[in-house]
Order: C-alpha cells, then sequence, then structure tokens
C-alpha cells in the first residue's frame, strides 16, 4: 500500500504541474451530429495562476512547489516505483 501511495502522489505532482488538458468549452448539435469546440491546452496549474478565483496566497504556494519539481526526476520516480 505504501508503494502505491508514492506512486500516486509522485503522478498527481506530475499530472497537475506537467500534463496539459484540453478542455471542452462549447458544444453545438446541427442535423444530430454534436461539434465539440476545444480552448487550447493547459496544465491543471496554469488554469488556476489563470483563475480569478483563487487566492493569491494560493497561487503563490503552488508557484513555491512548481519551481521545485523537476518533471524528468518525477517521471524517473513513477516508472521506478511502477517497476518494482
Amino acid at each position: 500500500m505504501l508503494l502505491l501511495e508514492k506512486i500516486y502522489e509522485d503522478l498527481h505532482l506530475y499530472v497537475n504541474f506537467f500534463q496539459p488538458v484540453m478542455k471542452s468549452f462549447r458544444k453545438q448539435r446541427i442535423d444530430g451530429k454534436t461539434i465539440k469546440y476545444y480552448d487550447q491546452a493547459k496544465t491543471p496549474y496554469r488554469r488556476i495562476q489563470a483563475s480569478e478565483q483563487v487566492a493569491f496566497s494560493d497561487k503563490v504556494h503552488l508557484t513555491n512547489l512548481y519551481v521545485q519539481l523537476n518533471p524528468v526526476a518525477l517521471r524517473q520516480r513513477i516508472d521506478l516505483n511502477i517497476g518494482k
């Protein structure tokens, strides 16, 4: 169980800070077909930084965490722990 917790902790950081996601912002139905419109791909971290609804202190905390992270090292730790 401890190994799984380590994997999820690293994966959580990797996905939220370094994996961009395209979000659908509009759907339009034309003649029985649904057309989806997507915004530009951004990481959840970048979306929070751009949001006006998140407190400045929370943004500062996340920025400090982001500066300390290394995506290559995170990915290597995830792969190493999965291989165990």
